[in-house]
Protein backbone atom coordinates (compact mmCIF):
# COMPACT_ATOMS: atom_id res chain seq x y z
CA UNK A 1 0.00 0.00 0.00
CA UNK A 2 1.29 3.44 -0.93
CA UNK A 3 1.41 5.74 2.10
CA UNK A 4 0.45 9.36 1.66
CA UNK A 5 2.94 12.16 2.27
CA UNK A 6 0.09 14.66 2.54
CA UNK A 7 0.16 14.93 6.32
CA UNK A 8 3.93 14.92 6.64
CA UNK A 9 3.85 18.21 4.72
CA UNK A 10 1.11 19.62 6.96
CA UNK A 11 1.85 21.71 10.03
CA UNK A 12 -1.04 20.25 12.03
CA UNK A 13 -1.41 16.46 12.33
CA UNK A 14 -4.81 15.30 11.12
CA UNK A 15 -5.66 13.59 14.43
CA UNK A 16 -4.00 16.40 16.41
CA UNK A 17 -2.44 14.91 19.58
CA UNK A 18 -2.52 11.41 18.06
CA UNK A 19 -0.55 12.43 14.98
CA UNK A 20 -1.61 11.41 11.48
CA UNK A 21 -2.91 8.01 12.52
CA UNK A 22 -4.91 6.43 15.32
CA UNK A 23 -4.34 2.93 16.65
CA UNK A 24 -6.53 0.48 18.58
CA UNK A 25 -4.19 -2.28 19.70
CA UNK A 26 -6.61 -4.51 21.61
CA UNK A 27 -10.32 -5.23 21.39
CA UNK A 28 -10.78 -3.68 24.86
CA UNK A 29 -9.67 -0.36 23.33
CA UNK A 30 -12.40 -0.53 20.66
CA UNK A 31 -15.11 1.25 22.61
CA UNK A 32 -17.31 4.26 21.76
CA UNK A 33 -15.66 6.17 24.64
CA UNK A 34 -12.14 5.68 23.27
CA UNK A 35 -10.02 8.86 23.60
CA UNK A 36 -9.22 8.70 19.88
CA UNK A 37 -12.92 9.34 19.21
CA UNK A 38 -13.48 12.05 21.81
CA UNK A 39 -12.94 14.95 19.39
CA UNK A 40 -16.12 16.71 18.28
CA UNK A 41 -16.46 19.83 16.11
CA UNK A 42 -16.98 22.94 18.22
CA UNK A 43 -19.80 24.17 16.00
CA UNK A 44 -21.64 23.48 12.75
CA UNK A 45 -18.99 25.59 11.05
CA UNK A 46 -17.07 22.33 10.60
CA UNK A 47 -19.17 21.77 7.46
CA UNK A 48 -16.98 24.33 5.71
CA UNK A 49 -13.83 22.34 6.40
CA UNK A 50 -13.38 19.13 4.45
CA UNK A 51 -10.80 17.81 6.93
CA UNK A 52 -13.05 18.45 9.93
CA UNK A 53 -15.98 16.84 8.14
CA UNK A 54 -13.96 13.74 7.35
CA UNK A 55 -12.59 13.43 10.88
CA UNK A 56 -16.07 13.84 12.37
CA UNK A 57 -17.62 11.30 9.98
CA UNK A 58 -14.80 8.82 10.69
CA UNK A 59 -15.23 9.20 14.47
CA UNK A 60 -18.98 8.74 14.15
CA UNK A 61 -18.47 5.65 11.98
CA UNK A 62 -16.03 4.07 14.45
CA UNK A 63 -18.38 4.86 17.34
CA UNK A 64 -21.19 2.99 15.55
CA UNK A 65 -18.86 0.08 14.68
CA UNK A 66 -17.53 -0.28 18.20
CA UNK A 67 -21.05 -0.13 19.67
CA UNK A 68 -22.85 -2.46 17.24
CA UNK A 69 -20.25 -4.42 15.26
CA UNK A 70 -17.52 -4.98 17.82
CA UNK A 71 -17.50 -8.73 17.19
CA UNK A 72 -16.38 -7.99 13.61
CA UNK A 73 -13.56 -5.64 14.60
CA UNK A 74 -10.16 -7.34 14.35
CA UNK A 75 -7.37 -5.42 16.10
CA UNK A 76 -4.76 -4.22 15.80
CA UNK A 77 -6.70 -1.52 13.95
CA UNK A 78 -4.65 1.33 12.50
CA UNK A 79 -6.23 4.21 10.56
CA UNK A 80 -3.94 6.63 8.76
CA UNK A 81 -4.87 9.80 6.95
CA UNK A 82 -4.69 9.20 3.19
CA UNK A 83 -5.88 11.44 0.39
CA UNK A 84 -2.61 11.55 -1.52
CA UNK A 85 -2.20 10.79 -5.22
CA UNK A 86 -4.69 8.04 -6.18
CA UNK A 87 -5.47 7.37 -2.50
CA UNK A 88 -8.84 7.23 -0.70
CA UNK A 89 -9.34 9.48 2.33
CA UNK A 90 -8.04 6.93 4.85
CA UNK A 91 -5.69 3.96 4.74
CA UNK A 92 -6.60 1.19 7.19
CA UNK A 93 -4.80 -1.87 8.52
CA UNK A 94 -7.06 -4.29 10.41
CA UNK A 95 -5.73 -7.64 11.62
CA UNK A 96 -2.92 -7.33 9.10
CA UNK A 97 -5.27 -6.67 6.16
CA UNK A 98 -4.78 -3.37 4.34
CA UNK A 99 -7.71 -1.50 2.80
CA UNK A 100 -8.91 1.99 1.99
CA UNK A 101 -11.84 3.98 3.36
CA UNK A 102 -13.37 6.76 1.28
CA UNK A 103 -15.60 9.28 3.10
CA UNK A 104 -18.26 11.64 1.73
CA UNK A 105 -21.65 13.23 2.41
CA UNK A 106 -24.67 11.46 0.92
CA UNK A 107 -26.57 14.52 -0.18
CA UNK A 108 -27.58 16.52 -3.20
CA UNK A 109 -25.63 19.74 -3.63
CA UNK A 110 -28.84 21.77 -3.16
CA UNK A 111 -29.76 20.06 0.10
CA UNK A 112 -26.17 20.45 1.30
CA UNK A 113 -26.28 24.21 0.64
CA UNK A 114 -29.68 24.51 2.37
CA UNK A 115 -28.51 22.68 5.51
CA UNK A 116 -25.30 24.73 5.65
CA UNK A 117 -27.30 27.95 5.27
CA UNK A 118 -29.59 26.80 8.08
CA UNK A 119 -26.64 26.15 10.41
CA UNK A 120 -25.29 29.64 9.71
CA UNK A 121 -28.63 31.21 10.68
CA UNK A 122 -28.72 30.03 14.28
CA UNK A 123 -29.54 26.95 16.37
CA UNK A 124 -33.32 27.45 16.23
CA UNK A 125 -33.60 28.07 12.49
CA UNK A 126 -35.29 25.47 10.31
CA UNK A 127 -34.86 24.57 6.66
CA UNK A 128 -37.91 23.97 4.50
CA UNK A 129 -37.81 20.53 2.91
CA UNK A 130 -39.16 20.51 -0.61
CA UNK A 131 -38.84 18.19 -3.62
CA UNK A 132 -36.91 21.01 -5.29
CA UNK A 133 -33.87 20.01 -3.22
CA UNK A 134 -33.71 16.62 -4.95
CA UNK A 135 -31.72 17.71 -7.99
CA UNK A 136 -28.77 15.32 -7.73
CA UNK A 137 -28.92 14.53 -11.45
CA UNK A 138 -27.50 17.96 -12.29
CA UNK A 139 -24.46 19.66 -10.83
CA UNK A 140 -24.50 23.16 -9.39
CA UNK A 141 -22.61 24.45 -12.43
CA UNK A 142 -25.12 22.86 -14.82
CA UNK A 143 -28.10 24.31 -12.95
CA UNK A 144 -26.61 27.79 -13.03
CA UNK A 145 -25.79 27.45 -16.73
CA UNK A 146 -29.39 26.44 -17.41
CA UNK A 147 -30.72 29.56 -15.74
CA UNK A 148 -31.87 27.87 -12.54
CA UNK A 149 -30.44 30.06 -9.74
CA UNK A 150 -30.68 28.69 -6.23
CA UNK A 151 -30.64 30.80 -3.08
CA UNK A 152 -30.12 28.40 -0.19
CA UNK A 153 -31.03 31.05 2.38
CA UNK A 154 -34.51 31.35 0.86
CA UNK A 155 -35.39 28.00 2.44
CA UNK A 156 -34.25 29.00 5.93
CA UNK A 157 -36.92 30.16 8.38
CA UNK A 158 -36.34 31.77 11.77
CA UNK A 159 -38.42 30.49 14.71
CA UNK A 160 -42.10 31.24 14.24
CA UNK A 161 -42.00 31.91 10.52
CA UNK A 162 -44.33 29.53 8.64
CA UNK A 163 -43.15 27.50 5.69
CA UNK A 164 -44.34 28.47 2.22
CA UNK A 165 -45.14 24.95 1.05
CA UNK A 166 -46.19 21.61 2.49
CA UNK A 167 -42.68 20.15 2.76
CA UNK A 168 -42.20 16.54 1.74
CA UNK A 169 -45.07 14.12 1.58
CA UNK A 170 -45.33 10.36 1.42
CA UNK A 171 -41.96 8.70 0.85
CA UNK A 172 -40.23 11.74 -0.66
CA UNK A 173 -37.51 11.86 2.02
CA UNK A 174 -36.74 8.15 1.65
CA UNK A 175 -36.63 8.54 -2.12
CA UNK A 176 -34.26 11.48 -1.82
CA UNK A 177 -31.91 9.53 0.47
CA UNK A 178 -31.89 6.61 -1.97
CA UNK A 179 -31.21 8.96 -4.89
CA UNK A 180 -28.46 10.83 -3.05
CA UNK A 181 -26.68 7.64 -1.94
CA UNK A 182 -26.98 6.11 -5.42
CA UNK A 183 -25.62 9.27 -7.04
CA UNK A 184 -22.67 9.56 -4.63
CA UNK A 185 -21.95 5.84 -4.91
CA UNK A 186 -21.70 5.99 -8.69
CA UNK A 187 -19.44 9.04 -8.45
CA UNK A 188 -17.12 7.39 -5.93
CA UNK A 189 -17.17 4.10 -7.82
CA UNK A 190 -15.73 5.91 -10.81
CA UNK A 191 -12.92 7.32 -8.65
CA UNK A 192 -12.27 3.89 -7.14
CA UNK A 193 -11.85 2.29 -10.56
CA UNK A 194 -9.82 5.12 -12.05
CA UNK A 195 -7.66 6.15 -9.09
CA UNK A 196 -7.96 4.35 -5.74
CA UNK A 197 -7.53 0.86 -7.20
CA UNK A 198 -3.96 1.85 -8.09
CA UNK A 199 -3.01 2.07 -4.40
CA UNK A 200 -5.43 -0.27 -2.56
CA UNK A 201 -6.84 -3.69 -3.46
CA UNK A 202 -9.78 -3.37 -1.06
CA UNK A 203 -11.81 -0.25 -0.32
CA UNK A 204 -14.91 0.57 1.75
CA UNK A 205 -17.17 3.59 1.32
CA UNK A 206 -18.57 5.65 4.20
CA UNK A 207 -21.42 8.09 3.46
CA UNK A 208 -22.78 10.57 5.99
CA UNK A 209 -26.43 11.58 5.60
CA UNK A 210 -28.03 14.75 6.90
CA UNK A 211 -31.35 14.00 5.21
CA UNK A 212 -33.88 13.77 8.08
CA UNK A 213 -35.40 10.29 8.26
CA UNK A 214 -36.46 9.70 11.88
CA UNK A 215 -37.99 6.21 11.96
CA UNK A 216 -36.67 2.72 11.35
CA UNK A 217 -39.45 1.92 8.89
CA UNK A 218 -38.51 4.93 6.76
CA UNK A 219 -34.83 3.98 6.75
CA UNK A 220 -35.72 0.41 5.75
CA UNK A 221 -37.86 1.78 2.92
CA UNK A 222 -34.96 4.00 1.79
CA UNK A 223 -32.69 0.94 1.67
CA UNK A 224 -35.23 -0.92 -0.48
CA UNK A 225 -35.42 2.03 -2.88
CA UNK A 226 -31.63 2.30 -2.99
CA UNK A 227 -31.20 -1.35 -3.87
CA UNK A 228 -33.73 -0.99 -6.68
CA UNK A 229 -31.89 2.03 -8.07
CA UNK A 230 -28.37 0.73 -7.87
CA UNK A 231 -28.45 -3.05 -8.29
CA UNK A 232 -28.36 -3.07 -12.09
CA UNK A 233 -25.42 -0.67 -12.40
CA UNK A 234 -23.44 -1.89 -9.41
CA UNK A 235 -21.22 -4.72 -10.60
CA UNK A 236 -20.15 -7.11 -7.88
CA UNK A 237 -18.57 -9.85 -9.97
CA UNK A 238 -15.02 -10.93 -9.27
CA UNK A 239 -13.89 -9.29 -12.52
CA UNK A 240 -15.18 -5.84 -11.54
CA UNK A 241 -13.74 -3.30 -9.13
CA UNK A 242 -16.29 -2.33 -6.48
CA UNK A 243 -16.41 -1.20 -2.88
CA UNK A 244 -16.25 -4.11 -0.46
CA UNK A 245 -18.82 -2.57 1.88
CA UNK A 246 -20.86 0.63 1.90
CA UNK A 247 -21.92 2.32 5.15
CA UNK A 248 -24.49 5.10 5.50
CA UNK A 249 -24.57 6.87 8.88
CA UNK A 250 -25.85 9.88 10.77
CA UNK A 251 -26.08 10.77 14.47
CA UNK A 252 -29.37 8.86 14.93
CA UNK A 253 -28.92 5.69 12.88
CA UNK A 254 -26.38 3.67 10.90
CA UNK A 255 -26.67 1.22 8.03
CA UNK A 256 -23.92 -1.38 7.73
CA UNK A 257 -23.21 -3.05 4.38
CA UNK A 258 -26.18 -1.33 2.74
CA UNK A 259 -25.80 -3.23 -0.56
CA UNK A 260 -24.38 -6.50 0.73
CA UNK A 261 -25.55 -9.73 2.31
CA UNK A 262 -24.78 -8.57 5.86
CA UNK A 263 -27.14 -5.59 5.92
CA UNK A 264 -27.62 -4.25 9.44
CA UNK A 265 -29.60 -1.20 10.59
CA UNK A 266 -29.07 0.17 14.10
CA UNK A 267 -30.33 3.24 15.95
CA UNK A 268 -29.39 5.43 18.86
CA UNK A 269 -30.92 4.38 22.14
CA UNK A 270 -33.66 6.72 23.34
CA UNK A 271 -34.25 8.28 19.93
CA UNK A 272 -37.55 8.07 18.00
CA UNK A 273 -35.74 5.60 15.74
CA UNK A 274 -35.77 2.93 18.46
CA UNK A 275 -39.24 3.67 19.87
Amino acid sequence: MKLSERNENNHKPFFREFGNSITFTKLTECIPEAPQLAWKPSSLAYRKSQEEQERYFLSLYLTWRFAHEKDAVAPPLIIKRGGGDNEPDFLVVEDGIEYGLEVSRASTWMFQRAVDACSESGPLACVELTPRLNMQSRSEVECRANGAPFDAHSLVHPPGQPFFGDGWSGSSAESMLADAVACRLREKLGKLREHYSKTVDICDLLLYSDIPIPTRGEVEHAVELLRERIIEGYETSAASISFRRVFVICETWAIFDVLGDKLKIVGKEGSPFTD
